[in-house]
């Protein structure tokens, strides 16, 4: 009433927002390994920090203490990683996540270092307790296929080791460049061609989860087979096309012995014989006979005797057209 002024300030802080509490996505085993992360711009006082996991009749809870003297909290990034709750869970059923301040898990979210704070965050996880499943083509085959999948959270393919006679070959995303392996994560299949011989082979890999698959398989000594064996152009003319390509279609490397023998069986030409050659390789017929003559139109039939270094042999039959065009 005198006319006297008192002046009172303070500086309010420029954050009035609440800490932000994110969750990772995804699946989860029946004895979870779970992430999140709690994040402000002013600092999370992280002794308001408690999380409780809930799930098929069990729950573990981890008090702020727990968190910090335990070192599952990094306070740098706010990330928190969560392991060792046991949970009897069964694949598909739900664990829940609380991240609540205080003594109710119901109660209050976690509080920055301004005082914000919010209410409770919870999160539902589905439970992955499948392990991935693997399978393989024939072991005799080259290149062997082994197909890898998981129907619930997905194959983790960084995760996954290669070992040869108990020998880690490769792992993660570094099998990528193993020579012996070609890897198409898209289509979960892995092209194997080991070396000769027979040898064990180990594979491990988990799926987003964590579960763990191990399969092992033994290989076999590659078979001896023909794959297609063809020419190409047939019918053909060689005054016009000049000679047929004949690809042997060779599962592996043989000694080989190619003849030409006409629809009466007459022989009519050795385009080889007991050499050894190695799968991709082609051979050519210009339709002559063995002293040059050129053979006239009709059907020839080309006989490939293949055996392989253990003594294994294979024979193949390929029909060859011969048709000479009239001028």
């Amino acid at each position: 009433n005198l006319g006297n002024v008192t002046v009172f300030s303070r500086d309010l802080p420029s954050d009035c927002e609440e800490p932000s509490v994110k969750f990772a996505d995804g699946y989860v085993s029946k004895n979870p390994t779970i992430k999140l992360w709690v994040e402000d711009p002013s600092g999370v006082d992280w002794n308001t920090v408690n999380v409780r996991i809930a799930g098929c009749g069990e729950e573990c809870w981890y008090w702020a203490q727990d968190l910090i003297n335990n070192g599952y909290v990094d306070t740098l990034t706010g990330e928190i990683t969560l392991d060792g709750c046991h949970l009897d869970c069964s694949d598909g059923q739900e664990v829940e996540v609380f991240v609540f301040s205080g003594t109710s898990y119901t109660g209050t979210g976690p509080h920055d270092l301004n005082g914000n704070y919010g209410q409770y965050r919870r999160c539902s996880f589905v439970v992955d307790a499948k392990v991935p499943d693997i399978s393989i083509s024939s072991t005799s085959s080259r290149p062997i296929k082994i197909y890898i999948s998981d129907s619930r959270s997905g194959v983790d393919w960084s995760t996954l080791e290669f070992y040869e006679d108990s020998v880690l070959i490769c792992q993660g995303l570094g099998c990528m460049d193993q020579e012996a392996l070609s890897i198409d994560t898209a289509e979960g299949v892995i092209e194997y061609t080991p070396s000769a011989g027979g040898m064990e082979v180990e594979i491990r890999v988990k799926d987003f989860a964590g579960n763990l698959k191990i399969y092992s398989f033994d290989t076999e000594e590659e078979l001896l087979v023909f794959t297609d064996p063809h020419n190409y152009p047939n019918p053909f003319d060689p005054r016009k096309d000049g000679p047929t390509t004949i690809d042997l279609g060779l599962s592996k490397g043989a000694y080989v012995t190619v003849k030409i023998y006409d629809f009466a069986g007459e022989f009519v030409k050795e385009l080889q014989k007991n050499k050894w050659t190695g799968t991709g390789t082609v051979l050519y017929w210009d339709g002559t006979t063995e002293d040059g003559t050129n053979v006239g139109n009709g059907t020839y039939l080309c006989y490939i005797k293949a055996k392989d270094s253990n003594g294994a042999s294979k024979t193949a039959v390929i029909k060859i057209t011969v048709l000479k065009k009239d001028k």
